[in-house]
């Protein structure tokens, strides 16, 4: 099976490149603290093929509420951005994977994150698809456990740290 190769990008520079995730960031919800770095990605269609036209970027948030609580599951969130370019780089289409509907504020581009894995899981279990319910879901929500095992790169490892002192002095709201 092809493995979709991942780089990893600031989060800044996400939004400078596509002003469509603009939008999102304007809607973080106060309670959730972005890691500054993200994941990007080209998925591999059900034939494992790389999918050369869509980036996924994987974007990653502390929930405020999640920390100090060392037994919770829900230290971390995912959620995805995805992109398809046209043969001369033009952005023709845009899509972010989160949380329910209700969160979207009327925008089209926004998808239940339990949609994502039939979207883009590829012939495996990529992006950490499982079965959960009878649903086949990505993995949505880590512990700091599951968060700092998840990649061993310096980088990450100091992205991750950043963002969870800054919701360990700050606070849950």
């Amino acid at each position: 099976m092809v493995k979709p190769d991942r780089d990893y990008k600031p989060l800044a520079e996400l939004t400078w490149r596509y002003p469509e995730s603009g939008d999102i960031v304007r809607w973080l919800n106060p309670s959730f603290v972005p890691v500054i770095i993200n994941t990007c990605t080209q998925p591999v269609d059900s034939s494992d093929r790389l999918m050369t036209d869509w980036l996924i970027y994987g974007i990653f948030f502390i929930d405020r509420a999640g920390v100090g609580k060392p037994s919770s599951g829900k230290l971390m969130r995912q959620d995805f951005f995805v992109i398809r370019h046209d043969v001369q780089d033009k952005v023709v289409e845009t899509r972010y994977y989160s949380g329910p509907w209700a969160k979207a504020r009327g925008n089209t581009f926004w998808r239940h994150i339990n949609t994502f894995c039939s979207d883009f899981r590829g012939p495996g279990l990529s992006y950490g698809c499982h079965i959960h319910d009878g649903s086949e879901v990505p993995e949505h929500w880590y512990s700091e456990a599951q968060a700092r095992a998840r990649d061993g790169s310096r980088l990450w490892q100091l992205a991750f740290d950043l963002a969870l002192e800054w919701c360990r002095v700050v606070g849950p709201l």
